[in-house]
């Protein structure tokens, strides 16, 4: 019942995942110019070209160079520019500052991961299939760690070209679902009439241990059980028809649906777009133009679904709906008793969006960060932030599993964030 989607892959088939997931990355940046590979427009995204070279860094820094295989930096400040937040790995280049870096230019970036790439595939394929488990435990890390930034990458370069008033299209509907997989996102697979599942009230078991599955991050860990009070959840996500209605019903200027820090959020956005063309009481990525509406995708400026499930919006957001709507959201146990119990995550089409729960992102009980590097992946990052479950349409096939959790701080809505709803079953 657990993870039914992750797939644990044979130790002799690391090499064949290696090369083809350091080729989707690729597959991702292969439809933009070169110039959309350098511009990063806010301080949290990252340029196209930062994301091509960290990624290689990771596998140069924490697999080939501790086991002494040659794999020289093509320059010295590699380690610098290409480490993200490592600091037991040395100095690191600030985030917001990325787009500074006009060199190595796009060609050196790719021109190094080929390099790294020959080496890792020759590397491994010296082990014949049987590869060491201290080298299997990193290379599953590294392979997970550049599908997240996969996703991040598609993040990021949807809201660049956001910026851009001419909104470029970043690829066709054919390249997306073809070349990048992609499932088409149109409606929110809304059941008729909609629906509810309900829980018994009991103790119930969450979360993983790390020996039950072939990889998962350590913030799953470990298995342990909650007390659960009944409640309801319900089976479809908030469309944008639905949240249209909450927009319509002065849903951004109530404040009694919002959290104080929400709020003030909501008062900050009202300023900022007085100093810009776009409304900022709606979803981040949605237009009016001539009383219609729009949103911004990756295959550029679309007509408005109603019934496709609404995305980008915050924490803040996702709170406010649900207290308009007479609910709440979940938690992040409820969310994975009620995943536990039905199909959820049998396709990324069933899962569009990332949900928003009630829950801090915290450590569960027992949890223990390890003591080398890989303990800054996920521990040192648990404040101020809130959970999300589910997985989303980019996110890469295979990555997203039920114990997973995702993590965003509550005024973030650039990731493909979107909400259900729940209720205490009385």
């Amino acid at each position: 019942m657990q993870n039914t989607v992750s797939r644990a892959l044979d130790v002799c088939d690391l090499p064949a995942e290696y090369r083809r997931t350091r080729q989707h990355t690729e597959a991702i940046v292969q439809p933009l110019e070169v110039e959309d590979t350098v511009v990063q427009p806010a301080a949290f995204v990252s340029p196209p070209k930062w994301h091509l070279a960290h990624t290689t860094w990771f596998f140069v820094n924490f697999l080939l160079q501790p086991h002494n295989v040659h794999c020289p930096w093509p320059s010295a400040d590699y380690p610098l520019l290409f480490n993200s937040y490592y600091k037991s790995q040395g100095n690191h280049w600030q985030q917001a500052q990325r787009g500074a870096l006009s060199r190595p230019t796009l060609r050196e970036i790719l021109q190094f991961r080929h390099q790294v790439d020959a080496i890792m595939i020759d590397w491994l394929n010296r082990f014949d299939g049987d590869i060491p488990p201290q080298i299997t435990e990193v290379l599953r890390l590294g392979l997970a760690h550049e599908q997240q930034h996969q996703e991040l990458l598609l993040m990021d370069i949807k809201y660049i070209l956001w910026s851009n008033p001419g909104l470029p299209t970043y690829a066709t509907s054919d390249y997306l679902s073809s070349a990048l997989r992609l499932p088409a996102v149109t409606t929110a697979l809304r059941s008729e009439p909609s629906s509810s599942w309900q829980s018994t009230c009991g103790i119930y078991d969450f979360g993983v241990n790390r020996d039950e599955l072939a990889f998962c991050f350590d913030n799953e860990t470990p298995r342990h059980k909650q007390w659960l009070s009944a409640f309801r959840i319900t089976t479809d996500l908030v469309t944008n028809g639905d949240y249209l209605d909450f927009i319509s019903d002065g849903g951004y200027v109530r404040p009694e649906y919002w959290l104080s820090e929400g709020w003030d959020w909501v008062q900050a956005e009202a300023m900022r777009s007085e100093a810009h063309t776009r409304d900022t009481h709606t979803p981040l990525y949605w237009l009016q133009r001539d009383a219609q509406w729009f949103e911004f995708g990756l295959d550029g400026l679309q007509p408005l679904s109603l019934n496709a499930p609404v995305m980008h919006i915050n924490f803040h957001e996702a709170y406010a709906y649900a207290r308009w709507s007479g609910k709440r959201l979940p938690t992040e146990y409820e969310w994975e008793l009620f995943a536990q119990h039905t199909h959820l995550l049998t396709s990324r089409a069933c899962q569009p969006v990332w949900q928003w729960t009630a829950s801090p992102y915290s450590a569960y009980p027992g949890y223990r960060a390890a003591q080398d590097a890989f303990g800054e992946y996920n521990g040192k990052f648990m404040i101020n932030q809130m959970v999300l479950r589910g997985g989303c349409s980019v996110t890469p096939a295979g990555h997203a599993r039920i114990s997973y959790r995702n993590f965003y701080y509550p005024h973030q809505r650039w990731p493909f964030t979107g909400l259900r709803l729940a209720e205490d079953a009385d």
